[in-house]
């Protein structure tokens, strides 16, 4: 869709705040950062943080200068993101996100069926793979919180079902909670 970096007809949110993607400093967001966990130690609480963003990672490199910076300056906290899976290829990615206090990643996986994400400019996505990067993720200590989406124009009956299949076919114990949005008259079953 408009501003959407990858095209995707589904991406809405660059479309509604921009056609461009800003990015606070490291600086900005660490001293927020420490200022949370000041406030946390000082009142006996407890500090989450959700880092609001529609792909956390889409530009890897200032994400791990982001991590790093955390790191040093002790900045980790828990923390949850949301980050395209085909960024979470990258190893180095996955080693900042545990050490800086990631917790949780929600993943758009949005299908088990190529064709389907061909459909909406996702080919990026590649079913084949979501299993051993989510054992990445759990080898790490990382939840994944992940999504699909049923009814997209390439969807055939059963998809539903194949779904299923792809996420019982994951090891025993691995750490997934799963978002199905169907939408209307979706037909999800054979």
């Amino acid at each position: 869709g408009r501003g959407c970096p990858y095209g995707c007809d589904f991406c809405t949110v660059t479309g509604f705040f921009g056609d461009s993607i800003r990015f606070r400093s490291n600086d900005s967001v660490i001293d927020e950062l420490i200022l949370l966990k000041t406030r946390a130690d000082r009142e006996g609480g407890k500090v989450g943080v959700f880092f609001i963003d529609d792909n956390f990672a889409i530009n890897i490199k200032r994400t791990k200068s982001l991590l790093r910076d955390m790191i040093a300056r002790d900045a980790v906290v828990p923390w949850i993101g949301q980050i395209s899976i085909n960024l979470l290829r990258d190893e180095e990615l996955l080693d900042l996100i545990a050490a800086s206090g990631g917790r949780w990643i929600f993943i758009g996986m949005e299908s088990v069926d190529a064709e389907s994400l061909k459909a909406v400019n996702k080919g990026f996505n590649k079913p084949d793979e979501y299993s051993a990067i989510l054992n990445r993720l759990a080898d790490r200590g990382l939840y994944a919180i992940t999504s699909f989406i049923f009814g997209m124009e390439g969807d055939t009956p059963g998809v539903a079902g194949r779904t299923l299949e792809h996420i019982q076919s994951w090891p025993p114990g691995l750490p997934v909670y799963g978002l199905l949005t169907p939408y209307p008259a979706t037909p999800l079953y054979d």
